[in-house]
Formats: C-alpha cells, sequence, structure tokens
C-alpha cells in the first residue's frame, strides 16, 4: 500500500494520486479511485463486474468474467469451490473503499492470538526522517518486535540522529501515535541496510522476513525479554547496535 503521507505529499502539490489494484490472474482491475469518487489510504471502490467478498480472516476474495480458470497445468488449484479466487491480501472496508493491510502471510500472530499485519507499522516507522527500512516481526512472542536500519543521509536534508538517546527518544514518540496493541514491545536499531548480499533482501529489494528473524533472533529474545520487566504503561525498550551485530554491542536507552 501507498504511504499515506506519500499520498498526502502528492496532493498538498496539486496531483491526486488516485490508487488502483488488481492481480495477474484477474484480467479487470478490483478496485480503483477515481476523480469524483477517492478516498487516500485506500484502492478505492470495487470496480465492476468483479465480485469481492472478505474472508473470516480478511483475505480479499475475487470472482467474476475476467478470473482465470486456474495454474497450469492443474487448473483444479486457483480458485475454490464458491469460484472465489484467494489473493493473498489481506484488506477491509472503509466506507464502500477497500483498504489492504498486507500480505495474508505475513500476518504475526502473537502468543496472546492477536493478528497483527505489519506493513502499516513498518510503514507508520519509515514516516521518520532517519529509518530506511523497517520490518516487525513477532510470531508467537508477547506482541511485535521493530528492526530498523538508519539512513545516515537522513531524507528531506534532515540528517539522522546520533546512535543515543535522541534517536531512542523518536522512536518512542512515533510509536505512542499508534494503536497501543500495534505499538512494538521495542526495537533494534542497525546502523547497517539489509541487502542481498547479506541474503536478507530479495533482487527486487523485498525484505526476507524468515532469514532476519533467524539472523537476529537472540537479540529479539533479549529485546522481548527486557520488555517484559519493564513497568512502563508503554514498555518500549530501544536497543542500539553497531554494524557488527556478532558483537552484540548492546546499550539500553533510559526510558
Amino acid at each position: 500500500p501507498l504511504s499515506r503521507k506519500t499520498a498526502e505529499f502528492f496532493r498538498a502539490l496539486g496531483m491526486l494520486p488516485l490508487e488502483a489494484y488488481g492481480t495477474s490472474e484477474n484480467t479487470i482491475p478490483l478496485a480503483m479511485n477515481r476523480p469524483g469518487r477517492h478516498r487516500l489510504g485506500t484502492v478505492g471502490p470495487v470496480l465492476g463486474p468483479n465480485e469481492l467478498s472478505l474472508s473470516a480472516t480478511r483475505e480479499v476474495l475475487v470472482k467474476g468474467p475476467g478470473l482465470f480458470h486456474g495454474y497450469w497445468p492443474d487448473i483444479s488449484g486457483g480458485v475454490d469451490a464458491q469460484g472465489y479466487y484467494h489473493t493473498g491480501d489481506e484488506g477491509r472496508w472503509e466506507g464502500g473503499f477497500l483498504q489492504l493491510m498486507g500480505r495474508t502471510s505475513e500476518i504475526i500472530k502473537t502468543s496472546t492470538g492477536r493478528r497483527l499485519a505489519p506493513t502499516p507499522i513498518e510503514t507508520h516507522f519509515k514516516e521518520l526522517p532517519f529509518v530506511d527500512q523497517a520490518v516487525v516481526l513477532g510470531n508467537g512472542r508477547k506482541g511485535p518486535l521493530l528492526i530498523v536500519t538508519i539512513d545516515p543521509a537522513g531524507k528531506d536534508s534532515a540528517p539522522a540522529p546520533d546512535l543515543s538517546e535522541d534517536m531512542g527518544s523518536a522512536l518512542r514518540t512515533h510509536a505512542a501515535k499508534l494503536p497501543r496493541l500495534s505499538r512494538p514491545l521495542g526495537a533494534l536499531v542497525l546502523s547497517r541496510a539489509f541487502s542481498v548480499l547479506s541474503g536478507e533482501a530479495t533482487a527486487n529489494l523485498k525484505l526476507r522476513r524468515h532469514v532476519i528473524e533467524q539472523r537476529y533472533q537472540s537479540l529479539l529474545d533479549e529485546l522481548e525479554l527486557a520488555a517484559a520487566k519493564t513497568t512502563d504503561d508503554a514498555p518500549l525498550v530501544w536497543f542500539l547496535t553497531s554494524a557488527d551485530v556478532r558483537a552484540q554491542n548492546l546499550r539500553t536507552l533510559p526510558t
């Protein structure tokens, strides 16, 4: 999904972004904003003659005349018994407009049974000028944990702050703007970016969540444990690391 902040930026310049949504398996776009009927932060109302539905887990389902018959060579596996194609995208309705939340395969299920979409949380933290990449993890944990990498040049000509209390304060303040259940228990801040060479990103720069989680598992375990020991109403514990994470040179910021 397009960042809400990015959409508002272009609208402020007098260029209205009209988001749309489709899949290769359906030749007709599924939903589309249009002049006179649009809402920022959504991909628009359903575009006929599609039939869109949300499953019990909020997966976007579609059927209609533009839908394929299935994947070659076994065409029986693409569409369910009711004729719906399961897109793998999670969505929700907002006044008749479809809002995409992320991929269902990336949904986090915490140890308390809560289901969280990581993409909106990651997008929220990437609004900070010093954050380059963000990934939210937390399957089987008490809550989401955040890993961010730092853009040393900063965005919007704003230099990145030092790996210090200033950065931790900025992260905590930004986290407080999220709904309580979406706030990370803590964040791990890395001074190097995830890359294709390190195996943490694909060739088109999508982050490999399982690789990142395995690589930083011990640090995430420490972060979750430290968060559990806090008594703060918003238990945000921030660790800062050097570029050499293997050294585990951790420093806890004061709350």
